[in-house]
């Protein structure tokens, strides 16, 4: 029998899985109305749960009782209670006993985060927390969030995995704090990332245990040097990936303190070193951005994002970049910047074929603006793209 079970209709459908849930380990409902304390059925009637995926669905109602047995019901199924213990007593007894591992929330409506955090903190074994909060936490959800600690709590002592949308800076910072312990990864989109926001990212154990973070569409409240403190960091980091954002280049803090991201094999992100009204001149951030990047030898591919169009968009000189990287013995795949390039020559095609030598992939190369350089790097390196745009085959 199959050990999953969807549900893509309304609600009136769970009642008809209910007892297939006792033998469920993974549950994906999606486009349904569920009443608000519907997790709590699964801690009843869903021992060997380890898997819940939840998209597009509305929850309304809160708990309610069912006057004719005097007993707790959520969306019309009964939630049972042992002889001499309350109905609440019971529930978290079941969450205790809980398996749940992995735990996903897209879309969803009608659910406060302090609720979704109440109910995840007491599951001992979830390692995976995926969180669209999207527009539904309110400043109330905020408010009883601040008065819950969630440093300690059993479902936060084996989370590896944390991944939120649209969740307030200080409620992620909480997250954070509350997950001390082994995370590896750790992914936000929608949201404002502040001073405190990265403290607690870099301090305790993350610094040492996590290995993969991004962001996307992030708003820099007050830290836009918040991705070069990561880099500067997170020892174990092997993944950074930054959509929507940009990592100011200051020539005088690149320079004091050394990215310590020695394993670090993959690196996107948007440098900026042409701010208007700073002491520094583009020449000296360029020189000291490639420099830190240039020192990550097990860099596999690096990806320099840029707006759309062909204008040059990181204020540099983008072929002076090839020859400040120096020596990348791992780089696999490469965008630099080079789409504004006219002035690609020979030259710096001999320098790419010797000092990346393991080079599959060259992007964002106005291909007809720069013949010599592209005739001689498929010459000589046929094993070599080289193509204008990222997703060109």
């Amino acid at each position: 029998m199959p050990c999953s079970t969807s549900i893509n209709d309304t609600s009136t459908n769970l009642e008809s899985q209910l007892a297939l849930f006792k033998i469920r380990i993974y549950v994906y409902i999606q486009g349904c109305s569920l009443e608000h304390s519907f997790f709590q059925v699964l801690m009843s009637n869903a021992p060997a749960l380890e898997s819940i995926f939840i998209s597009r669905v509305a929850f309304h109602e809160p708990l309610s009782v069912d006057p004719a047995t005097d007993q707790m019901t959520v969306a019309g199924f009964r939630v049972p209670s042992e002889e001499g213990r309350a109905p609440e007593d019971s529930i978290k007894m079941n969450m205790e006993a809980s398996v749940i591992k992995s735990m996903i929330l897209h879309s969803i409506a009608g659910l406060q985060l302090a609720d979704i955090l109440r109910f995840a903190s007491n599951l001992p074994y979830l390692s995976l927390f995926n969180c669209d909060i999207g527009k539904h936490s309110s400043k109330d959800s905020d408010a009883l969030l601040d008065h819950e600690s969630l440093t300690g709590a059993s479902g936060f002592q084996s989370i590896r995995d944390i991944c939120l949308e649209g969740c307030p800076s200080k409620d992620t910072t909480k997250i954070l704090q509350g997950a001390q312990r082994s995370l590896s990864d750790f992914g936000l989109t929608s949201s404002p990332v502040t001073e405190f926001l990265v403290q607690a990212l870099v301090g305790g154990q993350h610094a040492v245990t996590l290995r993969r973070v991004m962001f996307r569409n992030v708003d820099l409240v007050d830290c836009e040097d918040a991705f070069h403190f990561i880099l500067c960091s997170l020892s174990g980091l092997e993944l950074l990936v930054v959509w929507g954002g940009v990592m100011v280049c200051k020539p005088m803090l690149l320079e004091q303190t050394r990215w310590v991201c020695s394993n670090l094999n993959y690196l996107e992100l948007k440098p900026q070193c042409d701010r208007g009204g700073e002491s520094y001149s583009v020449e000296e951030s360029q020189n000291a951005f490639m420099k830190q990047v240039g020192s990550l030898k097990k860099l596999r591919r690096l990806i320099f994002e840029e707006q759309s169009g062909d204008g040059d968009t990181l204020g540099f000189a983008p072929e002076k970049s090839l020859d400040l990287l120096g020596t990348m013995p791992c780089l696999e795949t490469a965008r630099l910047g080079l789409q504004a390039s006219r002035g690609l020559t020979i030259e710096h095609a001999k320098l790419i074929l010797k000092k990346w030598p393991k080079l599959r992939r060259l992007n964002g190369v106005p291909v007809t603006e720069n013949t010599a350089f592209v005739d001689y790097m498929r010459e000589h390196g046929p094993d070599i793209k080289v193509r204008r745009y990222l997703h060109e085959p």
